[in-house]
């Protein structure tokens, strides 16, 4: 037996750091003599259940005793645990605190972690120079995740004047150690040609692999979306279209709650660090909810969250939505905000779960209360529409402003929409159009959408054509149909001077394949008349066909007056060959 413990330490040892018999008495005896190390170590040991029970407040208390004399990865420890509730409640000036004392001793690590906190204004004042300070400070010591947020300040120029060719530098940097947001961000660079000029999707998929494969969701999620979007494309002759008028661009502006289409969904729920990739490897799957089964059993709320969160998708176990909401119960009663938020987004009635509005915002208040953004969004959505609660727009519109501000995206876009519309606040297209910028500079294809309309006719900034091209193409590259239209529209009909007609029937197809009406209508238009097409009225009655499908008169009219030319023509002809 004492053959197989120590076999099982060493075994152990090669992966974390954990502790076993004498190792760990040697441990908690050099850590009760004063050794700070000895002291930081216990904590992990505690905090990390490594050779022994796992106990919040135990590690805690080490990490304080550490922290007192003056150890800086005990003093970073400790501001973690505070920053997110663990052992201690929660509290971001004390977190902001000890982050500083273990920065101010050059931890590499407490200085990204500080400068996180001025970025974000939690903990102390929002002050984008500081957070530029101490990222500097950590990335000066080759510290991947301080250089990659170094980059992101100078990719949006916050704290320090715009520069795309440093971020790219400091995102080639990081990615190359392997850090995988570095590797994210990289990826993205070379998708969107911030600084090699044309788009190079190849570098772009390339690093978006390299974060897939070590588990990094965002990095699957780009990987893939990137390789469905990289499809062959169909030739297409080069088209013309009859005169339009611009305004039809205002509809989107006038009835914004078209465009509110951030319901509450399943992809904003989940842990805070994605679920390991799992997929392939049964005895990798197996293992896994073991290990969750038994810390959840333990009463630890994060495996509980986890554990919640695996049977909810059906992700590497049996779907069970009943153990899903068991879970996320027991997780979110010691106080769990994620869970808090997964438990009410299921009282929502997803998937077939009886629908509770009134424990949904029960436990969505609680989430948002301790600054859960997702909880605080979907709060503000429940206020919005009057859902388990009476309807408040002054409240959607507090709510939506906690979450956008902190950088949820959905909630910026969200935000956007009532300034757009007016609901619950004063109309007001500039500051819509500023919230849509920053949901739209984080990949919200809704407003980017928008922004290239409201750039396009000059509402809520100057009106710039080129900008409302950059942002429609943003959106219309995402699929979304309604910007491939728009963007068909602008090479079509408004740049009058630069138009082209190919780019316009490119765009116009795509969104015409997913089945918007509009750009049905204009494609058959095309054809119909060979403005810049090959004259070809079996297209046109073919994408004539399909508008009058949606209910459509005019194309089911045009339709028909087509079926009947090309009978005709095809009349035509076997009369002059007899």
């Amino acid at each position: 037996m004492k053959i197989f413990v120590s076999l099982f330490c060493l075994l152990f040892l090669f992966s974390v750091e954990a502790y076993c018999g004498q190792q760990l008495d040697e441990l908690i005896a050099q850590a009760e003599k004063g050794s700070s190390e000895a002291q930081v170590k216990l904590g992990h040991a505690y905090f990390e259940g490594k050779g022994i029970s796992r106990d919040y407040k135990k590690a805690i208390f080490w990490y304080q005793k550490a922290a007192d004399q003056g150890d800086a990865k005990g003093q970073r420890a400790l501001g973690a645990r505070y920053e997110f509730g663990y052992g201690v409640e929660k509290d971001s000036v004390k977190a902001a605190y000890w982050y500083k004392k273990a920065a101010d001793q050059g931890l590499a690590r407490a200085q990204t972690n500080l400068g996180i906190l001025y970025e974000t204004g939690v903990g102390v004042e929002k002050d984008y120079a500081q957070a530029v300070k101490w990222y500097q400070k950590a990335a000066d010591q080759e510290y991947a995740r301080g250089i990659t947020h170094l980059g992101m300040m100078y990719e949006r120029g916050l704290g320090v004047e715009k520069d795309l060719n440093e971020a790219f530098l400091l995102y080639k940097k990081a990615a190359k150690w392997g850090y995988t947001k570095g590797q994210l961000y990289l990826g993205m660079m070379y998708e969107n040609g911030l600084v090699t000029m044309e788009p190079d999707l190849d570098a772009a998929a390339y690093w978006y692999q390299k974060a897939a494969d070590q588990g990094y969701r965002r990095g699957r999620q780009a990987y893939y979306r990137l390789k469905n979007e990289r499809r062959k494309e169909e030739s297409i002759a080069r088209p013309e279209v009859k005169d339009a008028v611009l305004d039809k661009f205002d509809k989107a502006l006038l009835k914004p709650d078209k465009k509110e289409r951030e319901e509450i969904s399943i992809e904003d729920i989940g842990p805070v660090e994605p679920l390991p990739d799992k997929k392939g490897d049964p005895d990798v799957s197996g293992q896994i909810q073991i290990r969750y089964l038994k810390e959840a059993q333990a009463g630890d709320h994060i495996a509980q969250n986890y554990l919640g969160f695996m049977y909810l998708k059906g992700d590497g176990v049996e779907q069970d939505l009943e153990k899903a909401m068991s879970w996320f119960e027991k997780a979110a009663e010691q106080g769990n905000p994620d869970a808090q938020n997964n438990l009410g987004l299921m009282h929502t009635g997803i998937d077939g779960v009886k629908r509770d509005l009134e424990k949904a915002v029960y436990w969505y208040e609680k989430a948002a209360g301790q600054g859960q953004l997702t909880a605080q969004n979907n709060l503000a959505i429940m206020y919005l529409r009057g859902m388990g609660v009476e309807k408040d727009p002054e409240k959607a519109v507090w709510w939506y402003e906690q979450a956008a501000r902190k950088g949820h995206v959905h909630a910026q876009a969200n935000l956007a929409i009532m300034y757009t519309s007016g609901q619950g606040i004063e109309r007001d297209l500039e500051k819509a159009a500023y919230w849509y910028k920053k949901a739209g500079e984080n990949g919200q294809v809704v407003a980017q959408n928008v922004l290239g309309i409201m750039y396009s006719k000059g509402r809520g900034v100057e009106q710039d054509l080129e900008k409302a091209v950059f942002w429609f193409t943003k959106a219309a590259e995402q699929g979304d149909p309604d910007a491939q239209n728009n963007l068909g529209f602008m090479f079509f009909v408004v740049l009058e001077e630069n138009r082209d007609s190919l780019k316009a029937a490119y765009w116009y197809q795509r969104a015409a394949e997913q089945g918007l009406l509009t750009a049905q209508n204009s494609l058959a238009t095309m054809f119909e008349n060979g403005h810049g097409v090959t004259k070809d009225l079996k297209k046109a009655a073919y994408w004539y066909e399909k508008a009058a499908g949606q209910g459509d008169e005019t194309a089911r009219r045009n339709f028909e007056l087509i079926q009947q030319e090309i009978g005709d023509q095809g009349s035509a002809k076997t009369t002059e060959k007899n």
